[in-house]
C-alpha cells in the first residue's frame, strides 16, 4: 500500500495504490485530532485538496481487497506553519494649503525571525463608524517590513489602520487605529 503527494502552496495532490484493491478510504487528521473520512469506499487512486495555513495535516489511505484483507498506508504529513505577525502604524501630519498631508508608516514584524518581511501587501483602511473600508492604495513592504503612504486629508476626523491579509507563512494582522483630526 503506497500513498504519496505533492504540495504547491495550500494545494495538495495525493495518489495511492495497492495490488488487488477493491476500494480505498481516504482520511485526514488535522493538528493531531481524531481522523475524519474524506472519501469512503472509492475506487479512485488520486485526489486534490485545498488546505488552510497554520495547520498540520496527516493523510492516510486504507484499502480493502477482494479477500477481506485491510491495509493502511503510512501517513503523508503536510505542515503549513504560520508565523504570528504584529503590525504598527504611525502618522506624521504636515500642513499644505487647506488640507493636511499625512505621512503614514506601517511596520510588519513576523513572530519568527526567519519569516520574510518584504514583499507583503498592506492596505490602509479607514473606519466609517460601522466597519473598516479600503482608504488608500495597497503598498508592498520593503525588505525590513516597512510600508509608507502619503495621504491628503480634508477637514474632519479620521481613524485609519494598516492591515495585512495573511499568507501561507504569515498570519493576518491589523494595526491599532490611528486618529487624525484636520481642522
Amino acid at each position: 500500500m503506497t500513498l504519496s503527494g505533492t504540495r504547491k502552496g495550500t494545494h495538495v495532490n495525493l495518489s495511492w495504490s495497492a495490488p488487488n484493491a477493491a476500494s480505498y478510504t481516504v482520511s485526514v487528521s488535522t493538528d493531531g485530532a481524531h481522523a475524519r473520512v474524506l472519501q469512503g469506499s472509492t475506487t479512485a487512486t488520486s485526489a486534490a485538496y485545498e488546505l488552510t495555513p497554520g495547520h498540520t495535516y496527516s493523510f492516510a489511505v486504507s484499502v480493502s481487497d477482494g479477500y477481506g484483507l485491510h491495509l493502511s498506508s503510512a501517513p503523508y504529513v503536510v505542515a503549513l506553519p504560520q508565523s504570528s505577525a504584529t503590525l504598527a502604524l504611525k502618522a506624521s501630519p504636515t500642513r499644505r494649503r487647506s488640507r493636511v498631508l499625512v505621512r503614514l508608516w506601517a511596520s510588519l514584524v513576523p513572530g519568527e525571525s526567519t519569516t520574510a518581511r518584504g514583499g507583503r501587501t498592506l492596505r490602509l483602511e479607514a473606519f466609517d463608524g460601522r466597519r473598516w473600508r479600503l482608504f488608500s492604495r495597497a503598498v508592498q513592504t520593503s525588505s525590513t517590513g516597512l510600508a509608507r503612504w502619503s495621504v491628503r486629508f480634508p477637514r474632519g476626523r479620521f481613524v485609519v489602520r494598516a492591515r495585512f491579509g495573511g499568507s501561507i507563512d504569515l498570519a493576518a494582522a491589523a494595526s491599532s487605529g490611528v486618529s487624525i483630526r484636520v481642522r
